[in-house]
């Protein structure tokens, strides 16, 4: 059973949707992502690779998906692995190249807001549901069967929970296909972050336990 602490939502410098979460996939590949997302990733492949018996133990494989993570094999296997489901070579190569999340299509950056916290305080809780029907709606889910997803938009999470921040701080950031993001769905990503005095949950690990 695992946890991830925002949505994907989630977590230090988390994603929700689509090319967002390529992008975080791409920097966590590059021996850059979010602690919690590195950590998860460790935990499950290195059940995996005990599982295949190419490991003594969890706790072995773990630490080799982390090596893996920081010496670059595991961005050079990706690339392959691109190469043959049919992506084009040059463009496998660039992407897993220096700035490969460039090569992503995106929103102008006019159609990026942030969210700020309206209080000092500590982050206590993200609600993942809120987020995820403000992606909806953003345009990077469906609501009926032919809906027509809009892979460039969804939200960033800055501060997962346990970050103190001050008011004005930025705690999201939101890609949106319109010109002026929405004040309804503005408001509703404001509300899913829930700020306190002191965090209640304290420093979890998004793995909850293993069965």
């Amino acid at each position: 059973m695992v946890r991830r602490r925002c949505v994907s939502l989630t977590i230090k410098g988390s994603s929700s949707v689509q090319l967002l979460q390529v992008d975080e996939a791409l920097a966590t590949l590059n021996g850059n992502g979010p602690e919690d997302l590195v950590e998860l990733v460790a935990e499950l492949g290195g059940q995996l690779l005990h599982l295949k018996h190419l490991s003594r133990d969890p706790k072995e494989g773990a630490a080799s998906v982390q090596k893996s993570l920081q010496d670059g094999s595991a961005l050079r296997h990706f690339e392959t692995m691109l190469k043959c489901q049919g992506v084009d070579e040059t463009l496998a190569a660039s992407l897993c190249g220096p700035g490969g999340a460039a090569h992503l299509p995106t929103v102008p950056g006019t159609q990026i807001t942030a969210l700020q916290a309206h209080s000092d305080g500590v982050v206590d809780d993200v609600d993942a549901l809120v987020v995820a029907r403000a992606c909806r709606d953003l345009g990077a889910g469906r609501k009926r069967s032919d809906d027509v997803i809009d892979l460039r938009v969804g939200v960033r999470i800055l501060t997962p929970v346990g970050t103190r921040v001050r008011r004005g701080d930025s705690l999201a950031l939101v890609y949106h296909a319109e010109p002026e993001l929405r004040a309804a769905l503005k408001s509703s990503l404001q509300s899913a972050f829930f700020i306190r005095a002191e965090c209640s949950q304290g420093n979890e690990s998004p793995v909850i336990c293993v069965i």
